[in-house]
């Protein structure tokens, strides 16, 4: 909590300040001005930076990995897994803050509670099928 959210949210911060959105960040907030008047605030908490789609992404690397296809690609895999799994965290939160900004509290709300499911298992599913399509290199057999 401590470690990882501040983290999370200076990167979503400041990539919102670059899309042009008027965010302010504190140590486990986003905050805004509402067009209507008064602030508008989404705490960042540990629950929300993607543990659960990084174990997921574990499990699946167990059986993505455990066929007969050589070291290099099963790292290459890996690398890209672990990058894509990181950026996707990052445009999740993105994607959430931005319906909260754009619409209101309780689609954000919404949004948040079965888009951040649906976007991750589509990370993961698109992930592999990438992988086993273009990464992964059988072994030669003898």
């Amino acid at each position: 909590q401590d470690t990882i959210v501040p983290y999370e949210l200076r990167v979503v911060g400041s990539l919102l300040l670059v899309l042009g959105f008027p965010v302010r960040m504190g140590a486990a907030y986003v905050e805004w001005t509402k067009p209507s008047g008064g602030n508008e605030v989404i705490y960042l908490i540990w629950n929300c930076v993607g543990w659960q789609t990084l174990i997921l992404f574990v499990i699946t690397l167990i059986t993505g990995l455990s066929g007969k296809h050589t070291w290099m690609s099963k790292l290459e895999a890996l690398l890209i897994g672990i990058m894509g799994t990181y950026l996707i965290n990052i445009l999740r939160l993105i994607a959430v803050i931005v319906v909260y900004f754009w619409v209101g509290r309780t689609i954000g709300q919404v949004f948040h509670d079965y888009f951040s499911n649906l976007f991750s298992s589509s990370w993961l599913i698109g992930f592999w099928w990438f992988s086993y399509r273009f990464v992964l290199d059988p072994t030669s057999s003898d």
